[in-house]
């Protein structure tokens, strides 16, 4: 599962000049999945994960970690 660190979104989409309507935007997530991916309410796939990357120019690890299930496998 692909978790995002809250506090380095918002400082990356504040640094680039985002609201998170605007990041919605420019990114074709809708906003009310966006509000709830800024509030750490809700995980995120590998594609959404690329687009939020590329939108706010940084590296998935800037602002995202993959939690693994105690197995070592990992969940969508």
């Amino acid at each position: 599962m692909i978790i995002v660190n809250v506090n380095k979104l918002t400082e990356r989409m504040a640094k680039a000049g985002f609201t998170g309507a605007g990041l919605a935007r420019a990114t074709k997530i809708t906003q009310g999945y966006m509000c709830q991916i800024v509030n750490g309410k809700r995980s995120v796939l590998p594609p959404t994960a690329k687009k939020l990357c590329d939108a706010l120019s940084c590296e998935f690890d800037d602002v995202f970690e993959i939690k693994r299930n105690e197995d070592g496998s990992v969940s969508d």
